[in-house]
């Protein structure tokens, strides 16, 4: 039964969405020890070998397009494998949903767990303000991350976002970033972001793996009203740049389909 400390229901299970580029898998040792670490926590056995099998199995039924592979290793039960498109980059202004209100964090908020009813519900308010994505927030009312997504705001030429004292998830586009950032001597500081530092920042970006980092155009508070938000794109455009890198030089080291019977 998985720790009183993590309050979440027996069962839960944990998941990996993982990209995937001419049927081979971006990230998977990064993604493999996510999730090995939450199943560690939850004690879902073997996890990360029945995953990984599964994973390279899957490989020669993913399309040659970009493709998403959502991988779930259930608390009970045997792992499973979906395909679904690779989310693509939103056209036109995107906007950030600021809520009313959020709630204590704890450690199974850094887990990629099954019980997400709680996100869903608010990037579904998030998208009926006409928002692409909704901001977590603390029981202080500071932002930690987004539903689905990591939080960026660049203050004073540093890239800002909440630091792992929030317990935002871990991000592989936020692992991979962070890296990055220090490579290139990019000021980053980890601290919590509140509405107001949104407003100052010079831009705003969100980060996951099937994104890379996407740029906010605005935000929107709880009763409705637009904030434009900084225009200029100059650190997510070279974080993500970076980024992409990461990622092709990750593709030429990672496993294809296996294809019987050639």
């Amino acid at each position: 039964m998985p720790p009183a400390k993590l309050k979440l229901p027996f069962g839960t299970g944990v998941y990996e969405t993982i990209a995937i580029v001419n049927r081979h898998p971006a990230f998977l040792q990064l993604h493999l020890d996510r999730l090995a670490k939450g199943a560690e926590l939850l004690q879902v056995p073997k996890a990360r070998e029945r995953v990984e099998q599964l994973i390279v199995n899957k490989l020669a039924s993913c399309p040659e397009t970009p493709t998403a592979m959502r991988v779930d290793a259930p608390g009970h039960g045997i792992p499973g494998a979906t395909l679904r498109p690779r989310k693509q980059l939103p056209e036109g202004a995107l906007g950030l949903y600021w809520p009313k209100a959020g709630k204590a964090r704890g450690l199974e908020d850094t887990l990629k767990h099954s019980q997400r009813a709680g996100k869903i519900t608010a990037r579904n308010e998030a998208q009926a303000a006409g928002c692409w994505e909704c901001v977590v927030l603390n029981e202080k009312g500071i932002a930690a991350e987004g539903t689905i997504t990591n939080l960026w705001a660049v203050l004073d030429g540093a890239a800002v976002t909440p630091g792992d004292d929030l317990f935002p998830l871990p991000g592989i586009a936020r692992h991979v970033i962070l890296e990055e950032a220090k490579k290139q001597q990019i000021p980053v500081v980890l601290k919590g972001l509140s509405f107001d530092d949104l407003l100052r920042a010079s831009e705003v970006f969100l980060t996951n793996t099937q994104i890379g980092a996407l740029h906010i155009d605005f935000l929107v508070d709880p009763d409705g009203k637009r904030h434009d938000l900084g225009t200029d794109r100059a650190m997510s455009s070279r974080l993500e740049a970076a980024r992409q890198a990461r990622e092709d030089e990750d593709l030429r080291t990672a496993p294809g389909p296996i294809i019987y019977g050639e």
